[in-house]
């Protein structure tokens, strides 16, 4: 999972990463696609379809109390990563003093 130095300053995942070892234990779908390592952290196979999509299932729920499908066929949407563009988005909104009621669409995910 990409985090780094260039992540909004406002994305909480920016300075506390997804926590593998809290997920799984909390979510018995995501905990399905985890490996324990030699040193005890939970490891993620970020090139397993099913483990990306558990996994974007898991911070929804956990931290935005989102319940949500994921349509197989369709990209998954890395949440730490979604939510720093929705964030550079609202700057660019306040930027411009646009406070009236906006409507996005992200068009290239097959998610909405």
């Amino acid at each position: 999972m990409s985090l780094n130095r260039y992540m909004h300053p406002r994305n909480p995942y920016k300075c506390k990463p997804p926590d593998f070892n809290d997920l799984a234990t909390r979510f018995a779908d995501f905990r399905a696609h985890c490996s324990l390592g030699s040193n005890g952290r939970v490891f993620v196979n970020f090139q397993d379809d099913g483990a990306v999509r558990s996994l974007a299932k898991a911070l929804f729920k956990r931290d935005f109390n989102l319940e949500i499908e994921l349509p197989h066929g369709c990209l998954v949407p890395r949440v730490p990563q979604r939510l720093n563009y929705i964030l550079f988005v609202e700057d660019l909104l306040k930027l411009n003093h646009i406070d009236k009621d906006v409507i996005g669409i992200d068009i290239g995910e097959c998610f909405s």
